[in-house]
């Protein structure tokens, strides 16, 4: 249990982590609306500009632009305690929208891009596997909490909510490390693909084994149904 000392601080801590996640939203929702009408350029998802430009692919990528920001908006209330503890309707009901999201919209049509994303077989398999893991854990912490299974929903959730950061951390990445570079994945590493997602399941393992503790007894105590 938090200390008096340090629960200014993680009070803190959460609400700038609010504020990251609204602005990078904002951020997203802007890069999307800057898309319409449909332009003829390469968009933000890097896209090969062959393929940028037909009715498909652009379809795919409106779709999957505007259900990441769902995504991001959604999967952020469902880890407010607060909401958890004292409106359970809510957690529920944002927490379905936030799976069907996932697994009808946001990873299908990411996984579409993904087989011609960039031009380069490393950054199709990063997408790929991206858009495979992410509707594998949503749809595993769905079936974990449909059985019961608290633990296994909440682990399976921050999975699923690290990928669906990717979309931001892509993005920092990018700018992080190309600043002096024309912004475009295809002047990026073949590795960056890689790094939009793979350190954030690190950070989300390291995550679920450090507070396992404190989730001990939730498969016992936690009575909300889905």
């Amino acid at each position: 249990m938090p200390t008096p000392t340090r629960r200014p601080a993680l009070a803190l801590a959460k609400y700038l982590s609010l504020l990251a996640l609204l602005f990078f939203c904002t951020l997203v929702l802007f890069m999307a609306l800057q898309r319409i009408p449909v332009g003829t350029g390469v968009d933000s998802l890097h896209i090969k500009q062959e393929y940028s430009q037909t009715p498909p692919w652009l379809m795919a990528f409106y779709v999957y632009l505007f259900s990441n920001i769902f995504a991001l908006v959604a999967g952020g209330v469902q880890f407010s305690k607060r909401i958890r503890a004292r409106h359970t309707t809510i957690h529920r009901w944002v927490g379905r929208a936030y799976v069907f999201n996932v697994l009808l919209l946001a990873a299908p049509t990411g996984l579409i891009m993904s087989f011609d994303a960039n031009n380069s077989f490393s950054s199709r398999t990063a997408f790929t596997v991206l858009s495979c893991l992410w509707w594998y854990f949503t749809y595993t912490a769905y079936w974990s909490v449909i059985h019961r299974d608290f633990i296994g929903h909440r682990n399976f959730m921050v999975r699923s909510f690290a990928l669906t950061l990717s979309v931001i951390t892509l993005r920092l990445w990018e700018v992080g490390l190309m600043a002096d570079v024309e912004p475009h994945l295809m002047d990026l590493p073949l590795m960056m693909a890689w790094l939009g997602f793979v350190p954030n399941l690190m950070v989300a393992e390291w995550w679920i084994r450090r507070t396992a503790s404190t989730h001990a007894t939730i498969g016992s105590s936690n009575q909300t149904k889905i």
